[in-house]
């Protein structure tokens, strides 16, 4: 009975460690060239955004047209899945978006389509 014990306790103990590594790497906006290809979060203070009409553009620690900056991409078909005052609610904000990082033209990139991606961090 006691050998039954120790198993499940292992077991479990096996289980939570499993379940606690599998979460998503946090990292600052400055890192995130370092993580392309992987899935992340990444956090930093929101610096400006834009809507083309095409895609909205969250530009994270520096501002476009600084290529020293992350930027979060939601692309039109994705709009309605945003409340319409997004942009404003998420501007200068601490946020977190979970992706994966992607670069283009030399700047790392999240694209994402549900607003359940990206969070304001409240400290």
């Amino acid at each position: 009975m006691k050998k039954h014990r120790i198993i499940i306790l292992s077991i479990f103990i096996l289980s939570v460690f499993l379940f606690c590594s599998c979460g998503k790497e946090v990292v600052s906006w400055k890192d995130a060239s370092l993580h392309d290809g992987s899935t992340v979060t990444v956090t930093g203070y929101v610096a400006g955004v834009a809507n083309t009409g095409q895609a909205m553009f969250i530009n994270i620690g520096n501002d476009y047209p600084n290529t020293d900056r992350f930027t979060v991409l939601v692309w039109s078909e994705n709009f309605d899945n945003f409340p319409i005052d997004f942009l404003d609610e998420i501007n200068g904000e601490k946020v977190a978006v979970t992706g994966e990082v992607e670069m283009y033209r030399g700047v790392p990139e999240i694209i994402i389509s549900d607003p359940k991606s990206i969070d304001i961090i409240t400290d």
